[in-house]
């Protein structure tokens, strides 16, 4: 259609009515259409089809203010696709009529696109396109201007003003629907968000109760793992602090992979930094990290879902510890109250009620007990007797049937029945495996001494006081590890070891031994120890000689010296007694291995 060419006034009724209509159709198919790029589609198309356009556009603005196609119709895929309007910057970007529509919320024609110089920049695209004229029609609804419906023809083309509102009208229905569509959007993210929200406090509820409910029937460490492995459909391990892992859950059955996440927990002790991928949450008791809880998830599950999940299960992890830690601390109480009333038996004592209630607890105390006392040079603190009673139950336990451990005034007394079938070697075994926890233990000074056999209760209280007098002898010098001292060898010297203060059987040792142990240790020599193995061997030169890998000339010159030294001689009757109780003072004070 030209501008110069008159209408016929019927053609034109006909032309608005069927304008109208297109338009009104238009209107009525907005919900046909799920996708807002289909109806855009079908806007453009309507352009062309309505006033014989060659080609359309509707471009819409992104979220970075830039904007490109929307929808098209009859235009290639390379133009399409490449179209891009970027956010307006003054002196940075030429003139076009997309922006001008946009900017000034009018419509904006050309012509003849080779006679606007204005366009320069794009005549080699309009041509490759097969473009001469266009124009330009914006979006606008009461949010502003949305976008710009664009019509392209192949030839020079004055668009009139009828034609220009007819196009206005409808750029006008195209931002309607781009309106309708962002609120729709907006309506149904908000619906998504809600129901995800939704779907999530549900899932964090069904984590919650799972949990607790696997706590309060106390399935322990292992069902809380295995729930949680259910939970999040992968592998879950239990950590302490130093990296020992307590348990272990998987439901990915990837033995490989459960491997890697031990190891990698076990790493954590020292110092390695968890593997990449791999979450976790601490696990705290009464404010103190007692331990953490480690997972490896599938990537498609929702993180903050996971985190949820994790820090539901350190609480799960924490009750059951605080339940233990409770139930340890009540069992601890209850031993000690017992062996309390075992040290009070006196003679003439009503003991049956006291041994019936350790049947009941599980202890075999009637019959010879073999008395074992673990202490200091002074008293054990409660929460050292807390951290290491416990550590020296669990141990006995594997060795002994029937053994009670508890603490009694500052100090850990063992009671081990005669009858225990496991234990092969006697209460040395398992004084030397009680060494061996209480190096773990990291307690400094730390000794364990075979106090004697009990074969009657009234003798429990002599025997604990002898092994901790024992104990805190050997004890003297905290800088030596925890070893065993076999208190049954003094014999008749535990009355002298139970009376005299420390001070007092340190100075006696020293009167003793004071001038050989200052001139081995001027001289680096070995006469204290020479002169012990000479007495434990009965005087046999043989023997020493042979355990010592000396000459006997050499004995005899080492003996010799030492009796100089000494000013008595070391097989005289009258100082045999002394000289013996000395060395074992000596052992004892010097916390030498029994």
């Amino acid at each position: 259609m030209s501008a110069t060419e008159p209408v016929p006034v019927a053609d034109l009724y006909e032309t608005l009515a069927s304008w109208l209509h297109t338009l009104g159709e238009l209107g009525s198919e907005v919900d046909r259409f799920t996708e807002l790029a289909d109806f855009l589609d079908h806007v453009a198309a309507t352009a062309v089809t309505m006033l014989g356009y060659d080609h359309a556009m509707v471009l819409t603005m992104d979220d970075r203010g830039s904007m490109r196609a929307a929808g098209s119709h009859a235009l290639s895929p390379d133009y399409v696709r490449n179209v891009w309007i970027p956010p307006p910057r003054a002196g940075t970007h030429p003139w076009t009529p997309v922006r001008e529509a946009y900017r000034t919320g009018a419509p904006s024609v050309v012509a003849d696109v080779e006679r606007e110089p204005r366009l320069h920049y794009f005549h080699a695209v309009f041509r490759r396109e097969g473009v001469r004229s266009y124009g330009c029609f914006p979006l606008r609804s009461r949010d502003g201007c949305l976008g710009v419906l664009t019509v392209y023809l192949r030839r020079v083309h004055e668009f009139t003003p009828l034609e220009t509102t007819v196009m206005s009208a409808l750029a006008g229905f195209a931002a309607s629907a781009v309106r309708a569509a962002t609120l729709r959007q907006e309506r149904d993210a908000r619906f998504a968000e809600q129901q995800a929200l939704l779907r999530y406090r549900e899932r964090a509820a069904d984590i919650h109760d799972t949990l607790m409910g696997v706590v309060l029937a106390r399935r322990g460490l292992s069902g809380v793992v295995d729930a949680l492995a259910r939970l999040l459909e992968g592998t879950v391990v239990i950590g302490d602090p130093a990296g020992r892992v307590l348990a272990v859950g998987d439901r990915l059955d990837r033995p490989a992979a459960v491997r890697d996440l031990v190891r990698a927990v076990s790493a954590t002790g020292a110092g390695a930094a968890p593997p990449a991928g791999v979450q976790h949450a601490p696990v705290a008791v009464e404010g103190t990290e007692v331990g953490r809880v480690w997972a490896d998830v599938p990537q498609h599950l929702d993180p903050t879902l996971v985190r949820q999940a994790l820090e539901h299960g350190a609480v799960a992890v924490a009750v059951h510890m605080l339940g233990e830690r409770v139930q340890l601390q009540s069992r601890q109480r209850a031993d000690a109250a017992l062996l309390g009333e075992l040290v009070a038996v006196r003679p003439g004592s009503a003991v049956d009620e006291v041994l019936d209630r350790a049947d009941r607890l599980g202890y075999r105390l009637r019959g010879r007990l073999e008395v074992l006392v673990v202490g200091t040079a002074g008293r054990l603190e409660p929460e050292e007797q807390a951290a290491l009673v416990p550590a020296l139950r669990s141990r006995v336990d594997e060795l002994v049937t029937g053994a009670l451990v508890a603490a009694h005034q500052g100090r850990i007394a063992a009671l081990v029945p005669e009858t225990a079938e496991r234990v092969e070697d006697g209460p040395a075994l398992v004084a030397q495996e009680l060494a061996k926890t209480a190096v773990r233990s990291a307690l400094d000074g730390v000794r364990v001494v075979v106090a004697g056999a009990c074969t009657d209760l009234v003798e429990l209280d002599e025997l604990l006081e002898f092994g901790d007098r024992i104990a805190a002898l050997a004890g003297r010098d905290r800088r030596t590890g925890p070893t065993v001292v076999d208190g049954r060898r003094f014999g008749i010297y535990r009355i002298l070891l139970a009376s005299a203060s420390p001070d007092r059987l340190s100075r006696l040792r020293d009167e003793f031994l004071g001038p050989l142990l200052a001139y081995d240790a001027e001289h680096r020599t070995d006469l204290v120890a020479t002169v012990e193995c000479f007495l434990r061997h009965g005087m046999r030169t043989k023997d020493t000689a042979r355990e010592l890998v000396v000459h006997v000339n050499s004995l005899a010159y080492r003996l010799r010296r030492a009796e100089e030294i000494l000013g008595f001689d070391v097989r005289g009757a009258e100082t045999l007694a002394q000289l013996q109780f000395a060395l074992q003072l000596d052992a004892l004070l010097r916390s030498g291995p029994d």
